[in-house]
């Protein structure tokens, strides 16, 4: 199973089929591309670096850990939602 399709799978078991779709139609995206920016590319690289975002409703949070390789390209190695966790290289 590729990572993406168990990712969504998490969503819609935690926040139901319409708001789990909706969360990985737009929200988990910018928030990959925010931590990407926000705190990867500003981290030597080699060091990891972890975020957690929580969600306004306080239904749930989405804990990432990545770090910038030396060709200063940014790599998320772990999502977490809600505690459930998916490793691999986003």
């Amino acid at each position: 199973m590729d990572y993406t399709k168990k990712i969504n799978e998490l969503l819609i078991e935690e926040f139901g089929l319409n708001d789990g779709m909706r969360m990985a139609g737009t929200v988990l995206p910018n928030i990959l591309s925010d931590f990407r920016k926000t705190k990867i590319l500003k981290t030597l690289p080699g060091l990891n670096v972890s975020e957690e975002y929580r969600f306004d409703d306080r239904k749930g949070s989405i804990f990432l850990t990545g770090y910038r390789d030396s060709k200063n390209i940014p790599h998320i190695t772990e999502i977490k939602i809600n505690e459930r966790s998916v490793k691999g290289d986003f």
